[in-house]
C-alpha cells in the first residue's frame, strides 16, 4: 500500500520515513543508514517515533508533558574509565561502519565490560541509568533492535574480519603472536556452528570454537573468529591464518597443534614463524640428540638445562627446523613422584626408565634459529592467553551462547570479542596500583561501578556524597578526573620518616596539665557508694 503524496508531505523530524499503519493513520519511524557488505549506503528501518493524521502527532508528546520520567541520577566510575582506555576503538569501527552503527557496536561492547552477565533484554536499562546514554545518546538498546543488529553484523562478517586485520597491521616479523581456542557452550536452537565437541561427544553438550590470537607485549586479543564446536585447533588454525591475514611475527601456540600444520601455514608467509612444543615420544627428538643438554639458565623455580639441535631425518639429513630442549629438575621430580604414585603396586622397571626420560622435559620445534633462552620466554608468554579466556568465561560470564541463528551468534561474538578487549585494557590499567593487585578484577569493577553522579537543582551532574576511602579509588585509578577532586583526594607527598619508628608513645607527647586528686575521705566514700 502507498503512502499519498499529501502524507508524505506533511512536516515531520528530519532523516524518518513513513509507511501505512491503520485506516486514516500513517506510522513515522527513524531512518538509518547502513553499508553493506559491497560497501553500498542502504537504509533500515528503525523505531516508530510518531504517526500522521492530519498532521505530525510525536508518540512521546504526552510522556514530555508529565512531571516525571527523567532519570536523576546515573552510574559513571566504571563507564568513564572504561572509555578513556577505548575510546579509540569507536574509531576504528568508524573506519568500517557508519558512524551511527560504530556507536550501538562499541555501546553495547561498553555495556558488556561494565556490567558482567548482563542479557540482551536489560542492555537498554543499564543504557540509560549509565553514563553510557550521556555520552553517547540516543542509541537504540530495545531487546528486538539488538538482535537485529547481532544478525546485521554476522551476515557482514567480512566487516568484522577486515576490522580485525587492521588491528593486525601493527604487528612486526619479531612480535609474539599467541594463537588458541577455546570452547563455549551453546544453548542455541538450529545453529549449524553448535556442535558436540572430542571434550563432550558422550554427553552431548554443544559448543562452538572460538580461535583467538593474543598480544603477550600488549596484553590484549588481536583477533578472534567462530568455528564450529567439532571443529579442533589444529584444524582452524590454517583458516584462521589465511582469513585473518597473519602475516607476520611468530606463531607460539600449545601442543594441541601440530608442528607439521604450523610449519606448512608459516611456510606460505616470509615474515611468519612458529614455535610449538613437541608431543612427548617424538623419534625425532632422539635422533637430534635433544637429550644431551649442554647449557644452564637460571630461572626463577631454579636451574634448567638446555639445548638447540638441528633436527635429523632418520639418515641423519638436515629436516630445515630447529628443536629446543629444556629440562627441570625441580619438575621431573615432580612428575616421577606422581608417576610412582599412580602406578604404585604395578610398577614395571622398564616402562619407569623409559618415562624417566621425559620427566621434566620441554622440546619446542622452530623454523627459526633462537637463542634457547629466548625461545623458553616466548613459550612462557604463551601462558598469558589462559588468564584471556578466564576473563572473558568468567570475568565478564558469558561462557554460553543462547542465540537463535548462525548470523546471530557470530555478531553476538564479535561485541564479545571488543568486550573482552575492553576489560583488558582495564585489567592491565589496574595491575599497575599495588591496592588493586590483592583484589580481584570483579570486585574492583563492582566498586567502580559504585561511583554515581547525581543532578543538582539547576539540572547539572555533581558526584553523590561518598565515603572519602571509595573517593580515593576513583581518583586514583584515573575514573574521576576533575581537577578539584583530584586535588582533594590524589594522592599527597609523604615526607618519609628517618629509620625506622620506634615503639611505644611518641616523645612529648604526653599530657603535662595538673591533675586534680582526691583526699582519702573521698576515695572512701567513692568506694562505699556514698558521695561527700
Amino acid at each position: 500500500m502507498r503512502v499519498p503524496k499529501e502524507i508524505r508531505e506533511i512536516e515531520r523530524p528530519a532523516r524518518t520515513v513513513v509507511e501505512p499503519y491503520q485506516s486514516g493513520k500513517y506510522a513515522v519511524r527513524t531512518r538509518v543508514d547502513i553499508i553493506d557488505g559491497k560497501g553500498n549506503i542502504r537504509f533500515r528501518k528503525n523505531q516508530v517515533i510518531g504517526y500522521i493524521t492530519d498532521s505530525y502527532h510525536p508518540i512521546r508528546q504526552e510522556v514530555e508533558l508529565k512531571s516525571i520520567g527523567r532519570i536523576e541520577s546515573k552510574q559513571f566510575g566504571a563507564i568513564n574509565l572504561l572509555n578513556i582506555l577505548c575510546k579509540n576503538i569507536l574509531t576504528d569501527l568508524e573506519e568500517f561502519y557508519h558512524y551511527r552503527d560504530a556507536e550501538w557496536i562499541y555501546c553495547t561492547a561498553l555495556l558488556r565490560a561494565s556490567y558482567p552477565g548482563i542479557p540482551d533484554c536489560k542492555l537498554r536499562a543499564r543504557y540509560i541509568h549509565s553514563f553510557v546514554s550521556e555520552f553517547y545518546p540516543g542509541v537504540t538498546m530495545n531487546k528486538d533492535h539488538v538482535t537485529e543488529m547481532f544478525t546485521l553484523l554476522g551476515e557482514q562478517f567480512v566487516t568484522t574480519e577486515k576490522f580485525m586485520i587492521s588491528r593486525l597491521g601493527k604487528i612486526s616479523e619479531d612480535d609474539l603472536v599467541v594463537i588458541d581456542g577455546c570452547l563455549k557452550q551453546d544453548n542455541g536452537d538450529n545453529l549449524s556452528i553448535s556442535k558436540a565437541s572430542r571434550k563432550t561427544s558422550a554427553t552431548k553438550v554443544c559448543h562452538h570454537l572460538m580461535m583467538y590470537a593474543y598480544s603477550p607485549l600488549e596484553g590484549e586479543p588481536l583477533c578472534s573468529k567462530v568455528y564450529p564446536g567439532n571443529v579442533t585447533d589444529a584444524v582452524a588454525v590454517e583458516d584462521f591464518v589465511k582469513r585473518l591475514k597473519i602475516r607476520e611475527g611468530i606463531m607460539v601456540a600449545d601442543r594441541g597443534f601440530r608442528p607439521e600444520v604450523m610449519k606448512r601455514v608459516a611456510e606460505e608467509h616470509e615474515g611468519l614463524h612458529y614455535l610449538v612444543p613437541l608431543m612427548k615420544g617424538r623419534l625425532v627428538a632422539e635422533r637430534s640428540g635433544c637429550f644431551s643438554f649442554d647449557t644452564v639458565m637460571m630461572r626463577d623455580d631454579g636451574p634448567v638445562s638446555c639445548k638447540r639441535s638441528e633436527a635429523k631425518g632418520k639418515n641423519g639429513e638436515d629436516l630445515g627446523y630447529w628443536l629446543y630442549s629444556f629440562k627441570s629438575p625441580k619438575i621431573a621430580a615432580e612428575m616421577e613422584n606422581e608417576y610412582l604414585e599412580q602406578n604404585a603396586g604395578k610398577l614395571d622397571p622398564v616402562l619407569l626408565e623409559a618415562e624417566r626420560r621425559w620427566f621434566g622435559v620441554l622440546i619446542l620445534q622452530s623454523d627459526q634459529k633462537l637463542d634457547p633462552e629466548f625461545a623458553y620466554d616466548c613459550y612462557d608468554d604463551r601462558w598469558g592467553i589462559e588468564p584471556l579466556f578466564k576473563l572473558h568465561k568468567t570475568g565478564l560470564e558469558i561462557d554460553d551462547t543462547r542465540e537463535k541463528s548462525d548470523e546471530t551468534a557470530i555478531g553476538s561474538e564479535f561485541v564479545n570479542y571488543l568486550a573482552t578487549l575492553m576489560s583488558a585494557r582495564l585489567r592491565n590499567h589496574l595491575a599497575k596500583y599495588d591496592f588493586c593487585r590483592n583484589r580481584s578484577f570483579k570486585d574492583v569493577l563492582s566498586d567502580l561501578c559504585d561511583c554515581v553522579k547525581i543532578r543538582d537543582g539547576d539540572g547539572e551532574w555533581e558526584y553523590r556524597t561518598t565515603a572519602g576511602k571509595d573517593m580515593k579509588l576513583y581518583v586514583r585509578v584515573g575514573a574521576v578526573t576533575e581537577p578539584d577532586m583530584v586535588e582533594r583526594y590524589g594522592v599527597k607527598n609523604i615526607i618519609p620518616q628517618e629509620g625506622p619508628r620506634r615503639r611505644g608513645r611518641p616523645p612529648g607527647s604526653k599530657d603535662t596539665r595538673q591533675r586534680k586528686r582526691r583526699t582519702a575521705a573521698e576515695l572512701a566514700a567513692a568506694r562505699s557508694g556514698k558521695s561527700t
